[in-house]
């Protein structure tokens, strides 16, 4: 045991002990990445999945993340091809009938605290009722159009927004549009990308968990005091550099920011900004502007 490394003893946990659950729910528009929550009675969905825990800082860098067509014929796979302004391009004719996906994960970062986050919960036992969010997939889906149409181009939102908070990720208001311009300048409204034939395209989002019972926590309990760790402390996260896990009732995340001299006059400090700086961050909050009610969890 103690020259069995961590990495191993937790990547044979995660994969081999860790059972999946599917959490999906017609409901579900956000998702808690990362996140630790109670699965009630038994039935794994997001209807009854309670968050009890998330991460404290924010999750994963999601720039590199692409979206990928998958053909419903072939099960061929191409990933689609990046703009100058970070939106995926895929030609019409390749994405019909099929399906473009996009998939976020989380690390293992559960593993090296989880009994520190059961005993501030003061659970002591039915930890198989708990399931660690560890995978989210977004998908669009692309029926076959019913009549003729022009060729064009489907253009897939950039994986950046997809996040609505520090951990959490959703689908934005407009996702994805269609073209007839390879540079996606010029959008076809929906409207008017069904009239030229084009066919609708269905917004779904999976959320996959891991759930582990009481032995496998108790294994890692004594793993962890062997290599000379409290398994109740974040010490351990923190000598692998793990992400921390923190309650509700915790501080604040600490999320990124620009300072501003409050010295400046708003005008002064408005010049400071470059224009094409300006209409980038303008282009880029509606681009991914996330509206309505959403079924948050956190």
């Amino acid at each position: 045991m103690h020259i069995l490394p961590f990495h191993l003893y937790h990547e044979v946990c995660f994969n081999i002990s860790g059972r999946i659950s599917l959490l999906n729910d017609p409901k579900i528009s956000e998702v808690p990445l990362g996140a630790l929550g109670r699965t009630v009675s038994g039935l794994h969905n997001y209807a009854n999945f309670e968050p009890v825990a998330c991460p404290a800082s924010e999750l994963c860098n999601v720039s590199g993340y692409q979206w990928v067509c998958t053909s419903c014929k072939t099960h061929d796979t191409m990933p689609g091809e990046l703009t100058g302004a970070g939106w995926n391009r895929f030609n019409a004719a390749a994405v019909y009938n099929g399906f473009i996906s996009v998939c976020l994960r989380a690390d293992d970062f559960w593993l090296p605290q989880a009994n520190h986050i059961f005993q501030r919960l003061n659970l002591n036992s039915q930890h198989e009722d708990y399931a660690f969010v560890h995978q989210v997939i977004f998908t669009l889906h692309i029926p076959a159009p019913t009549r003729p149409y022009p060729g064009g181009y489907l253009f897939a939102c950039p994986a950046e927004h997809l996040r609505t908070d520090t951990a959490s990720f959703a689908l934005p208001r407009c996702p994805w549009f269609w073209s007839l311009d390879p540079s996606g300048i010029s959008r076809l409204s929906r409207e008017n990308a069904e009239s030229l034939g084009f066919p609708m395209v269905q917004q779904n989002t999976d959320a996959f968990g891991r759930r582990w019972n009481t032995n496998v926590y108790d294994g890692l309990r004594t793993f962890h005091s062997a290599k000379g760790f409290d398994p109740y402390s974040q010490d351990l996260a923190k000598h692998l550099g793990c992400h921390l896990m923190e309650l509700p009732g915790d501080k604040e995340s600490l999320h990124a920011h620009v300072d501003v001299d409050d010295s400046l006059p708003e005008a002064e400090a408005n010049d400071e900004l470059d224009k094409d700086t300006k209409g980038a961050i303008s282009q880029s909050s509606a681009d991914s502007g996330h509206g309505g009610n959403r079924h948050r969890y956190w």
